[in-house]
Formats: structure tokens, sequence, C-alpha cells
């Protein structure tokens, strides 16, 4: 089982999609965050659930939100790179993770 390293960009998209949905409704924000919680307990159990998304990076869609966790492998280590809404365009989420266009 890897171990899941959430990197500094990951851990300010969750912040801010907590502090988004907090601000309309307590309970639905820490639903997200259980979301979060087993998504990554996920990620640690079956590193390759996520389907490739482009290059090294792998996205699990969380149930029950627009959102994706993206994520690469490397070795024994599972890097979270970001966590973004769905709902935007491809080509943002292209920028965010600085990939090529």
């Amino acid at each position: 089982m890897p171990a899941v390293t959430f990197l500094a960009g990951a851990d300010r998209d969750v912040f801010e999609i907590f502090a988004r949905i907090e601000a309309r409704n307590p309970d639905a924000a820490d639903t997200f965050l259980q979301r979060i919680a087993d998504s990554v307990r996920q990620l640690g159990e079956h590193p390759e659930s996520g389907p490739v998304f482009v290059a090294a990076f792998r996205r699990l869609v969380m149930r029950g939100h627009p959102f994706g966790i993206f994520y690469t492998l490397e070795a024994e280590r599972l890097f979270v790179q970001a966590v973004l809404d769905l709902r935007q365009s491809p080509e943002a989420i292209r920028r965010r993770l600085s990939l090529e266009l």
C-alpha cells in the first residue's frame, strides 16, 4: 500500500472548496471532507483505481461530488497533485496541472 501525500496545491484546493461549501452549508462541508477521506483510503488500498487522465496523471472522481482527485504514482508513493471541479473546461484543468495544451 503506497503512502499518500497531498502536495501544497492539493491542500489549498481542498481548503478553498471546503470554505466555499461551508459558507453555504456546514453539514455539506463535513460530508465533503468525509468523501475526501474515503477517496484517499480507496487510493491507498487501490492506487490504480483512478484511470489515467493524461500523461502520468490519474483521476479519481469523488462519489457524490463534482470534484476529481488528480494524482501521480511514483514507486511506493502516491502524490495528490490537485482536487479540482470537473465542471470546468479540460483546458483549465490541464493548466492547473501544468500540462502543455
